[in-house]
This record gives C-alpha cells, sequence and structure tokens, in this order.
C-alpha cells in the first residue's frame, strides 16, 4: 500500500487540548490514589482522623464534578488561549489542595492526623476559597449565568464555608460545617447531574 493513500485523520483542536488537561488532572487523581494508599501502608504509624479522611473523599468527588464540568466548556477552549489557560487553574488548586490533605508519610515517625488536619486546614480552605471564586468567574464571565443562578449560589455557599472553616478552628464547628458543607454539595451534584 502506498504511504500517500492514508487518509489524514484531523485530530480536533479542543480534544488536543483536553488531553493536556486530562494529563494533569490525572496526576492529580494520582496524588489521592497515592495519598490513600500511603494512609494504608503506613497504618501502625498513622493515627486517622475520620473528618481529615472524609474531607479527602469529599475533595476527590469535587475533582470528579470537576472534570464533568469541564465537558461542558470544552468547545469554548479553542476560542482563546486565555481561556484554555484559565481551565487549567482548577486543578491546579485540587493538586495544591492535595499537598496540603496527604503529608509525606515516614514510616519511623508516627502521625496524628487530628493535629495534621488543624494544622493544615486554613491552606486548604484558603485554596478552596480561590477554587470557588475561580468557578464563579467562569460561571459569570465565560458562561454568562446570572449571579443567583444555582451554580453560582453554590460558588458563594463554598466560598462562605471555606471562610469559616478558616476563621474557626474549634472542631465541633469544622465537623458540623463539614455535614452541612456535604449536603450543600451533594444537593448541587444532584440538582445538576443532567447538564
Amino acid at each position: 500500500m502506498n504511504p500517500s493513500d492514508h487518509k489524514f485523520i484531523e485530530f480536533p483542536f479542543a480534544d488536543y487540548l483536553l488531553v493536556f488537561i486530562s494529563i494533569i488532572v490525572g496526576y492529580v487523581v494520582t496524588e489521592f490514589f497515592s495519598g490513600w494508599g500511603g494512609l494504608i501502608r503506613n497504618r501502625k504509624n498513622v493515627k486517622l482522623y475520620w473528618l481529615h479522611l472524609c474531607w479527602t473523599f469529599n475533595f476527590f468527588i469535587q475533582l470528579i464534578e470537576n472534570w464533568w464540568w469541564l465537558w461542558g466548556n470544552r468547545l469554548k477552549l479553542t476560542e482563546n488561549v486565555y481561556f484554555f489557560i484559565f481551565s487549567l487553574v482548577s486543578p491546579l488548586l485540587f493538586y495544591l489542595i492535595t499537598v496540603f490533605l496527604f503529608p509525606n508519610i515516614n514510616e519511623e515517625k508516627e502521625l496524628d492526623f487530628k493535629s495534621y488536619y488543624f494544622k493544615n486546614s486554613r491552606y486548604i480552605f484558603m485554596i478552596f476559597c480561590i477554587l470557588m471564586c475561580v468557578y464563579f468567574i467562569n460561571n459569570v464571565v465565560l458562561k454568562q449565568q446570572e449571579i443567583n443562578s444555582i451554580d453560582n449560589l453554590f460558588c458563594i455557599s463554598g466560598f462562605v464555608f471555606s471562610l469559616l472553616y478558616i476563621v474557626f478552628k474549634k472542631e465541633w464547628f469544622h465537623v458540623t460545617g463539614f455535614v452541612a458543607g456535604s449536603i450543600v454539595f451533594l444537593t448541587y451534584v444532584t440538582l445538576n447531574s443532567t447538564k
């Protein structure tokens, strides 16, 4: 067969850009799996804290929801290089969250995740505040949604919850806030599951 007989199948530009984003999201997913794996492998030296563990799963589900959200924006990726760069911000923020969620576990040193969580919660929720702002900007500027749309109300509530987590360090507040915030998030995901 003559090489010139082969037809060139053009790879869609949006798909080309999505591959790069997929690599970054895949790396963030790997950080979650590595973090959980480290907890299991070093379970003798790790004192788990249920709230920290719940947050790791909550943020992972939010990363998956972010991936779902990206599909709706895939065609806009090709409109402007700035939108493509902007679309990389949320995976980067999720990566930074994993940095604070999962420490390097030393097999010779015990680690109490309750104290670790409260030591790092301020950083985790500062990053989450920024993430909510990124979502809000995406919704208002790029998607041209109304300020009071359900997506933006979720962003605003996530931002407020995060600010409260930053300010208040009491365990009861973080537990209550986690339950309330999870209900808000699951309600949001349920309402938007068909989008």
